[in-house]
């Protein structure tokens, strides 16, 4: 704590009581107000003693109080600094990314890409394709200073992440094969999926003319078995859990 030399100490008592009562706030689990150098703080005249007197009592209190002051403050000043220390940014984890491109080509020389993702290498290049504006770090440089030299995910490796995920992948093998944290897991899930539901290309069109509704009742009932499908325009997929009411000696209670 630094205080300029015509400051009194009584005025720095005040300031250093101060600095002290907000850290108390963000340092709760630290016992220090019932020390006896905050007991022994009191007021003290500003008054100089009278040259040629002796020492009293008040004068040998004064000096007390104001050597309590000097440890307060150096106490303040090991506080700071294990605050400042305390709130220390650490190094980052750094992972193992795989990449996409040899992730993706083994999968498709082992023709596992349909089964891992739930579609084929065409369709999800076309998804990158409609998504990959969305996905787009919108500062490289900053996003590698922040992270220290780690450089942010791609569309691609964005797109996979969330892909695996809603196709019933788990989150603890996705995560290491993408090279991200937890944390950084979801909201680049919600990242992709807030995407998916901002392009247009990808918005629901419902017939609106009836030439289209006749269009699309046709289409319906020329993939359905012998046509059993008919005046069908629109289908929602969906899956509905089948549930009962529990007995009562079910019921804890």
């Amino acid at each position: 704590v630094s205080v300029p030399r015509t400051v009194h100490f009584g005025c720095m008592r005040c300031y250093a009581f101060c600095i002290f009562v907000q850290l108390m706030h963000s340092l709760k689990d630290l016992d220090i107000l019932s020390s006896p150098l905050l007991i022994a703080m009191g007021p003290v005249s500003t008054r100089p003693p009278h040259p040629g007197t002796r020492p009293c009592a008040p004068t040998a209190r004064r000096q007390r109080r104001w050597k309590a002051e000097d440890e307060l403050c150096g106490l303040l000043v090991c506080l700071v600094m294990f605050k400042r220390l305390q709130n220390k940014k650490k190094d980052p984890v750094v992972r193992e990314r795989v990449s996409w491109r040899i992730h993706a080509t083994t999968l498709i020389q082992e023709s596992a890409f349909q089964r891992y993702y739930r579609m084929s290498i065409e369709t999800f290049q076309e998804l990158l394709y409609i998504l990959g504006k969305y996905l787009v770090v919108v500062d490289y440089y900053q996003s590698v200073r922040r992270s220290r030299g780690v450089p942010p995910l791609t569309p691609a490796a964005m797109l996979q992440c969330a892909v695996s995920w809603l196709a019933g992948g788990s989150y603890h093998h996705i995560r290491v094969i993408t090279g991200i944290s937890t944390a950084s897991f979801y909201r680049v899930d919600y990242k992709v999926m807030y995407a998916i539901n901002d392009a247009e290309e990808l918005a629901p069109q419902f017939p609106k003319t009836s030439d289209e509704l006749k269009a699309a009742s046709a289409a319906f009932q020329a993939c359905s078995n012998y046509g059993v499908i008919s005046d069908c325009v629109e289908v929602i997929d969906g899956w509905l859990c089948p549930i009962r009411v529990p007995r009562q000696a079910e019921c804890g209670r």
